[in-house]
């Protein structure tokens, strides 16, 4: 898996997957709580795939906790060349079955994830990311030019569920092995996994939104079959639709 480093705003990350998670926090009445420096921290990391890791660990952190849940971005100077997130519960220790993929996701980032049992009887997740990656400069003005363009045209037709590489090709005007070459070169991926992981990330936009059904979304993210959706959907989110839909909710609150 070859992963894509943008400028990412970690803050703002943390925010996002806080607030994903609150619903399900505030439904078991705990002590839920966002702690960040006043400072935001700008890294280089693959924005999706460290979301996916955050998200999948603060969700099973409040699902195992009993009384409290803590998410902390530490302290950082200029000189620091690592950011750590500490995400700390007080509840039974999260099975190593469901650190696993945040596990591999964090190492993919040249990063770690480390369990530390603290003092009191809570439970430590310590993620660790460099802040700089070797992959951070950014893409030549043709590349750029050219992923612009491919999801512009792959989000226009996310509802037609005949979308594959064939009519991608043709709506790109390129022929099929180099639009195929194109995409491996750029994100590891074949143009089908491409589009598959945008109609994943439409549909949590659309579930975000909570102003359609999942049988809804389902189809105008080009899916015939639910039972598919919800399939794909929890294979990319290691969530379903249903629970994803369930966290979700807008506020700007840091606890509660």
């Amino acid at each position: 898996m070859s992963l894509i480093f943008t400028k990412t705003d970690i803050n703002v990350l943390l925010y996002e997957v806080f607030n994903e998670v609150n619903n399900l926090a505030m439904d078991k009445q705990l002590q839920y709580d966002l702690l960040l420096p006043r400072i935001s921290l700008i890294a280089f990391v693959d924005q999706d795939a460290l979301k996916k890791a955050l998200s999948n660990l603060t969700y099973n952190a409040v699902k195992y906790a009993e009384r409290k849940v803590s998410i902390k971005l530490a302290s950082f100077n200029s000189d620091d060349r690592m950011f750590n997130i500490e995400i700390k519960n007080d509840g039974a220790l999260i099975p190593t079955e469901r650190r696993s993929r945040s596990h591999e996701l964090a190492e993919l980032q040249k990063g770690s994830l480390t369990l530390i049992q603290v003092e009191g009887g809570s439970n430590l997740l310590l993620l660790s990311i460099p802040i700089l990656q070797d992959q951070a400069p950014a893409a030549h003005p043709l590349q750029e030019d050219f992923i612009s363009r491919l999801q512009t045209i792959i989000y226009n037709n996310i509802s037609d569920m005949k979308l594959n590489v064939d009519e991608l090709a043709k709506l790109m005007n390129m022929s099929r092995p180099t639009l195929y070459r194109r995409i491996k070169e750029l994100s590891d991926l074949t143009p089908n996994e491409l589009i598959n992981i945008s109609r994943q990330k439409k549909a949590a936009e659309l579930l975000s939104q909570k102003t359609y059904n999942i049988t809804q979304i389902a189809a105008m993210v080009g899916y015939s079959v639910q039972s598919n959706f919800s399939r794909d959907f929890q294979k990319h989110y290691g969530m379903s639709p249903s629970i994803y839909m369930n966290t979700i909710r807008g506020t700007n609150t840091l606890s509660n």
